[in-house]
């Protein structure tokens, strides 16, 4: 399937606390939240850029993959009901998403395409087969069924799995993610795994591991 590449670039990450409902909640206290958001953004290499009106922005050069894991790691975490915003941009790209809404609010939604590539070796040790063949049409029925499900279809021009519509980064690593639950054989056997836009394809194959290996403790 389609080479991947996940270079550094420019993304950033807008994050609103709700003040009021913290207050009112008073689970937590409110300069702790702000300091358990910072320590998670600067643990990835993310620094802060501006700070105002309960609005935080966090930017860095990184892949894709980083920046996805801070919004996976907050949304995840303790403090996931203190957030009101939460916007992730690409400078590259020009676009803005909505992460809690799965909505773009800057730029063009695209469609996205989802490739991967396997080790046969580790697809002998799941799989009740030894034709190298045989494995690797077993392994993509298997991600092809879960992936029908979601609205992608298999396309040999893209060499990986096209969505019917267009969805925003969050939605399709939700399916992603989705995709590892289903066929946990793939933690172990897929090499590479990625998420693409207009072209350009991103390395999502240790978050999504990473991820998946959390759902199972």
């Amino acid at each position: 399937m389609s080479e991947i590449n996940d270079v550094s670039q420019k993304y950033s990450v807008c994050i609103g606390i709700n003040e009021e409902k913290v207050a009112a909640d008073n689970v937590y206290v409110l300069s702790s939240v702000y300091e358990a958001v910072d320590d998670e953004c600067q643990s990835h290499g993310f620094t802060k850029t501006n700070s105002e009106n309960g609005l935080l922005t966090y930017s860095a050069e990184c892949g894709y993959a980083v920046s996805w894991n801070v919004i996976r790691r907050l949304l995840g975490s303790e403090i996931k009901d203190c957030f009101k915003t939460f916007l992730w941009s690409s400078e590259s790209e020009e676009i803005t998403e909505d992460v809690l809404g799965k909505a773009t609010v800057q730029g063009e939604e695209k469609r996205k395409l989802i490739t991967m590539k396997f080790s046969v070796p580790k697809l002998k040790e799941h799989m009740r087969a030894v034709n190298r063949h045989y494995l690797l049409r077993k392994a993509v029925k298997q991600v092809e069924s879960v992936l029908n499900r979601a609205g992608f279809e298999y396309s040999k021009m893209f060499g990986g799995f096209i969505s019917s519509d267009t969805m925003t980064y969050a939605e399709a690593t939700d399916v992603s993610q989705a995709l590892f639950k289903e066929c946990e054989w793939l933690r172990d056997c897929a090499t590479s795994f990625g998420i693409s836009s207009v072209g350009k394809t991103v390395d999502m194959s240790g978050i999504i591991k990473k991820a998946a290996d959390e759902q199972q403790q």
